[in-house]
């Protein structure tokens, strides 16, 4: 759901007068699709990624509830570390699962401040 409503919000505010710019220069459909259009999209996919992977990535009660236990995730890991009391493990585990997160943002954020996506609707962040 949450990919669908940020790519439905940049599809609400998608301007069309460029890619018809293009067709009246002589484009065809492919190359107005991959030259005009996807450029101005791509900033909505990347956000709507980000968010679809960074609520995935914390899916703890699902997993508990679907697999019972049965299914080793790192958040189960984290929480049985955690729960015996190792500190130590449960810093590292820790470590490890908000990384990809952290990296995920930070990725983003560095393609979202660039001039490409300033062009197709997003400013600084």
């Amino acid at each position: 759901p949450y990919m669908i409503l940020v790519l439905a919000g940049i599809f609400a505010n998608h301007d069309t007068q460029f890619e018809d710019q293009a067709r009246s220069l002589g484009a065809d459909r492919w190359q107005v699709f991959c030259h005009v259009t996807v450029p101005m999209i791509l900033p909505g996919i990347v956000v709507a990624s980000m968010f679809t992977f960074l609520v995935s990535w914390s899916q703890y009660i699902l997993t508990l509830m679907i697999g019972g236990g049965r299914v080793v995730t790192l958040p189960l890991q984290l929480f049985s570390v955690a729960a015996a009391g190792r500190n130590d493990l449960t810093g590292a585990i820790g470590v490890i699962y908000v990384l990809p997160g952290l990296l995920v943002i930070a990725i983003s954020a560095r393609y979202l401040t660039s001039d490409k996506a300033r062009l197709a609707g997003f400013g600084r962040i």
